[in-house]
């Protein structure tokens, strides 16, 4: 009698437990059929496909972003009709760890995040320096847009350093402008590029920096504020060039162009052929204009808060575009890092932002910059942008990552590393003989590892056309779905 009672017992228990099995893995095959699997739905069975797996995503209690300054967009939350929900953002420790945006062409990142950080940083009293890269005030009219939309009634004090229309730019000698090494070297860097550990001229590219540094100096030290075509007249005419080394026999200038001037004639032509061809690229008239005088300095021009430095570089000028931005740019930083980030927090918005890398060493700068009261936002269209060598110490020095909808596989194979893996419980079956009942199924349960979220899901968030995932871990150590869309989008 005992022993039928125990085997009983063991009966209606396995029974139960397999029947809120069952009932678990129905709810898990109609979330499946549904299209979305979120964090409150269980596995389904074995054998269904189709369906996005979203189960590893932040729940709303599971974010903390209190005190946020620049907005990320509308929590998604993941269950019902996974709509935006809650508007969060970064609070100013987080956008001081700096930010990616990572998103193709057209995919709504400067409507989404570019000119919204913009206008909010502004009125949250940063000084905002950012590149229009598209020309023709397409930047501008974006974040002029957010503002009107979003119906803040502060103004946005914008100053510009603009080639392309010279006559509504500020004029900046950024020769002139010079102050210490680290400027100089920067400079220089910008104009001829950085130097490259697998660069098989590597010691003439070297050698052109000195003399490039040597030409700034030299024509700093003389106290007239010269132009690029200056320094091009002095390489065409070596004599002059000798002349000028005299004349100022106590400039480090003169000291590293010690052995340029001491060639023959046809010897510094054929030595200078690949500097002059790094100044060519800025001996143009427009650009020649914004930079004959010494108007104003990169400290009027970026010093006071709570306003928006504009450079019009449009991707459609190439080199010349490339090297004016860079200059700016990198001149800012040392300055910046120079005065131990005195002055008002600074945010550099970088849309397109590999064309920089190699003028301007990112990865050093996102690791410095946040000493010097420096925020970056940077935007890409995949990560694979990126030079290899440069790439990794790029994003592992941002502490935000947003990918929106669409991206690259080289970009979401970069998320799925950051996130890394997950268990999920999947439902087995095994299949057994029974003498008085014939072929028994029975169902359990086992765990896999698997990423926490896949391309597929990376690919094609849930939130419409501007869906996109963030990566912080600050906020939540769950990837969050986050809404960009905005009623005036």
């Amino acid at each position: 009698m005992g022993r039928q009672t125990a085997r009983a017992s063991t009966t209606v228990a396995t029974g139960v437990a397999a029947a809120a099995a069952d009932r678990s893995f129905r709810r898990g095959s109609r979330a499946a059929r549904r299209g979305l699997i979120g964090p409150w739905d269980s596995s389904p069975p074995p054998g269904v496909s189709g369906y996005l797996d979203f189960s590893g995503v932040a729940r709303l209690q599971d974010v903390t972003a209190d005190g946020w300054v620049l907005p990320l967009g509308r929590v998604v939350h993941p269950r019902g009709r996974w709509q935006g929900t809650v508007e969060i953002g970064l609070p100013p420790v987080e956008v001081n760890r700096h930010t990616i945006v990572v998103a193709p062409a057209r995919s709504g990142k400067t409507a989404g995040v570019i000119a919204p950080w913009i206008a909010e940083a502004a009125w949250a009293g940063y000084r905002v320096v950012t590149v229009d890269v598209k020309g023709n005030d397409d930047l501008l009219s974006e974040v002029v847009s957010y503002r009107d939309g979003c119906g803040h009634g502060a103004p946005l004090p914008v100053t510009r350093w603009n080639y392309c229309d010279p006559a509504q730019s500020a004029s900046w000698n950024f020769i002139a402008d010079l102050r210490g090494e680290g400027e100089l070297n920067a400079v220089a860097e910008a104009i001829c590029g950085l130097p490259r550990d697998n660069d098989p001229n590597r010691n003439f590219h070297l050698r052109d920096l000195k003399w490039a540094k040597g030409l700034l100096q030299l024509s700093h030290d003389t106290g007239r504020p010269v132009t690029v075509r200056h320094l091009l007249d002095l390489l065409a005419h070596p004599a002059a060039l000798r002349n000028a080394v005299a004349n100022l026999p106590r400039s480090l200038g003169a000291h590293r162009l010690a052995d340029l001037v001491s060639m023959t004639d046809s010897e510094v032509s054929q030595a200078t052929q690949f500097l002059s061809t790094y100044f060519e690229s800025l001996n143009v008239d427009r650009f020649l204009q914004v930079t004959d005088q010494p108007e104003r300095g990169m400290d009027d021009l970026t010093g006071r808060p709570g306003g928006i430095t504009l450079i019009d570089a449009p991707l459609a000028d190439g080199k010349l575009a490339e090297t004016a931005s860079a200059l700016f740019l990198t001149m800012l930083i040392q300055r910046r890092l120079a005065g131990f980030g005195q002055g008002p927090p600074l945010l550099l918005v970088l849309d397109e932002s590999p064309r920089l890398q190699n003028r301007i060493n990112l990865g050093q700068v996102l690791a410095v910059a946040a000493g010097a009261n420096v925020s970056v936002l940077l935007a890409a269209q995949d990560v694979g942008q990126f030079e290899k060598e440069r790439r990794d110490e790029i994003l592992a020095n941002c502490g935000t990552f947003v990918l929106l909808g669409g991206a690259g596989p080289e970009s979401t194979d970069y998320a799925m590393r950051r996130l890394g893996t997950r268990i999920r419980s999947v439902r087995t079956e095994s299949h057994s003989w029974d003498r008085r009942t014939g072929q028994a199924i029975s169902y359990g349960q086992s765990s896999e590892s698997v990423p926490v979220l896949g391309h597929n899901e990376l690919t094609h968030p849930p939130a419409g056309r501007f869906g996109a995932t963030v990566l912080n871990q600050r906020l939540s150590a769950r990837p969050i779905l986050i809404d960009l869309a905005r009623s005036d989008l």
